[in-house]
């Protein structure tokens, strides 16, 4: 990621932070809503499992200047979730409808330098985590 990747994700994560709840609730619905064969994965509740995810997000934005450090957690992170039925076609999936979220929240604010970013970061995050997950991801 650059500087101004890294700029643009920390800048928009704050701007979400006070409403990253309802962002997290509107990436299950769209995710589920687009994609309702992939609820069954999911063996804790909407709300819980979007507190899994902010606290993930919060720990990758923390950590942009270093994501080399975090990489070991993402890779283990990938290994659970082929435990879960995550395929490799479901990483744009998980993607499309994060950006989507993303977007609703911020609104004016979701750019093209925005989302670029944005999608810097989780492309880095769903290689590390295909890496981890190994051939049958």
């Amino acid at each position: 990621m650059t500087p101004e990747h890294i700029a643009a994700v920390k800048a928009s994560w704050e701007q979400l932070r006070p409403i990253s709840e309802q962002t997290a609730f509107l990436f299950y619905t769209r995710l589920f809503e687009q994609h309702p064969d992939l609820h069954g994965m999911f063996r804790t509740d909407s709300r819980e499992q979007g507190h899994k995810l902010l606290a993930m997000l919060d720990t990758a934005v923390a950590s942009l200047a270093d994501l080399d450090a975090l990489e070991p957690d993402i890779r283990e992170l990938g290994g659970r979730h082929v435990g879960y039925g995550v395929m490799d076609g479901h990483y744009p999936l998980f993607e499309d409808a994060m950006h989507w979220a993303l977007s609703q929240g911020l609104g004016d604010g979701w750019t093209a330098d925005v989302e670029a970013a944005w999608r810097a970061l989780f492309g880095r995050l769903s290689r590390t985590m295909r890496a981890g997950a190994g051939p049958a991801a």
